[in-house]
């Protein structure tokens, strides 16, 4: 209790360690599901972008605190997957290395100073995206390599999940770790919660029987933008993927080749739909903002100008009374008959004894 008084950020760091190990835990727990169900069909990998946010929204230890418990969860659930003891030796650390690394990188060029800017957030993105691409092609190869086949035979299946997901996962994890933006925006959390179900469910019906009917998840999607900013709009895109992703799959197949196209375009849909929901809603806030200091700023102007009440003025005690002028007077004239009168009563006997 009195570590907790003393450092009060303590909790709060870890309610955010526990947000993302949730977040990291269920991505790799989707991919895997969706990679077993449609026998290693490649489709998105979000959670080594849910870590690089982490690392850079985290303070001191507990971004190492956060690094070690990611880890060991992934390395308990690729255990429990069925998958390789060889395999994970050779990926878990990699990714690690990889995610330190990439984070360092972003900060070490000064592109995490803006990440509330649209722009900012999006040089940092694609920069990145870039570092992903180098560190994927290295755990590509030595895979290849490792299991005796060509250099690049992995490549394409690797990386363009990764990207996608980084695209997708990082942006919104740093949006939701960002509790500045929540104040300016009015929506409560039952309008979000419809909202959401909105674009899930009009997703799961658009990809499921048209596809070309995508451009109708704009239309919720800006209102959600509107309603509760950069934050509704990174919950909302990553919930409509999820949703479409499954549906895409149940329309076509699980087949290679008629799967991979379709799963693909809906990928690539929702990183434009996000990337358009979230300039707009970053946009948006940073007008927003603008507004309220310019309010600010004239109420503290309109108050400069108005003029001081003036406090009530009380008499000194040297200040001018009559009542007090007038007693001084006549007891002055008291003090000074007794000056003159005597005389006049003494010179009366002489005046009388004259006369007689």
């Amino acid at each position: 209790m009195i570590a907790g008084i003393q450092n009060p950020s303590r909790d709060d760091q870890s309610l955010r360690i526990a947000g993302l190990l949730a977040a990291f835990g269920g991505s790799i727990i989707f991919s895997l599901f969706l990679a077993g169900a449609t026998h290693n069909l490649p489709s998105i990998w979000t959670a080594n972008a849910v870590v690089i946010a982490g690392l850079l929204t985290l303070k001191g230890n507990a971004r190492w605190i956060m690094l070690a418990l990611v880890g060991f969860t992934h390395v308990a659930i690729e255990l429990i997957a069925g998958v390789r003891v060889s395999f994970i030796l050779l990926v878990v650390p990699q990714d690690l290395i990889q995610n330190v690394l990439i984070a360092l990188g972003l900060e070490r060029l000064g592109l995490t100073n803006h990440m509330r800017s649209p722009w900012g957030l999006a040089r940092m993105t694609a920069v990145a995206s870039v570092m992903v691409i180098v560190f994927s092609t290295i755990t590509t190869v030595s895979l290849a390599l490792m299991h005796g086949k060509p250099m690049w035979s992995g490549w394409a299946d690797w990386i363009p999940p990764n990207v996608l997901g980084l695209f997708l996962a990082m942006p919104t994890t740093i949006m939701l770790m960002d509790r500045r933006h929540k104040p300016l925006f009015p929506a409560s959390a039952w309008q979000l919660t419809m909202l959401t179900t909105l674009v899930v469910v009009s997703a799961v019906a658009i990809f499921t029987w048209d596809p070309g009917l995508q451009a109708l998840l704009f239309a919720p999607a800006m209102l959600a933008v509107f309603r509760g900013g950069p934050r509704a709009a990174a919950i909302l895109v990553i919930a409509s993927l999820a949703a479409s992703i499954p549906a895409v799959l149940h329309r076509v197949g699980i087949d290679r080749d008629l799967a991979l196209t379709p799963l693909r375009h809906a990928v690539i849909f929702h990183v434009m739909l996000f990337a358009v929901c979230l300039t707009a809603a970053m946009i948006l806030e940073r007008q927003k903002r603008l507004q309220a200091l310019m309010a600010r700023g004239r109420d503290a102007a309109r108050d400069a100008q108005r003029p001081a009440p003036r406090p009530p003025t009380r008499p000194s005690p040297n200040s001018w009374r009559p009542s007090a002028t007038r007693s001084a007077r006549r007891s002055t004239a008291s003090s000074a008959s007794p000056a003159w009168w005597p005389p006049i009563l003494a010179c009366r006997p002489i005046a009388v004894a004259a006369s007689t």
